[in-house]
């Protein structure tokens, strides 16, 4: 891998960087990988082979955020219960 660069994106409007942080969720992935993906797949370069595995699957896996995990907690703890007398 040669020299790593880094750019700086100036006067990005609100929509654009709303849009892009709202990816960057979905993904489960930091905003500066949505946006390199972005830029990668618009030029046509194929990802890296560590790229888009996590996301190629992501539809059938899920990625949970933590509220995500939360809400699941609280919905599902009494499945954690057990009651005794069903068990006789």
């Amino acid at each position: 891998m040669g020299q790593v660069k880094s750019i700086t994106i100036h006067q990005m409007d609100d929509q654009l960087a709303r849009m892009i942080e709202a990816e960057a969720k979905k993904r489960g992935t930091s905003k500066n990988k949505v946006i390199k993906t972005l830029l990668a797949q618009s030029l046509g370069m194929k990802p890296s082979a560590g790229d888009g595995r996590r996301d190629a699957f992501a539809e059938f896996s899920g990625i949970w955020s933590a509220d995500d995990l939360a809400t699941f907690t609280t919905r599902t703890a009494d499945f954690e219960r057990v009651d005794t007398d069903d068990w006789r």
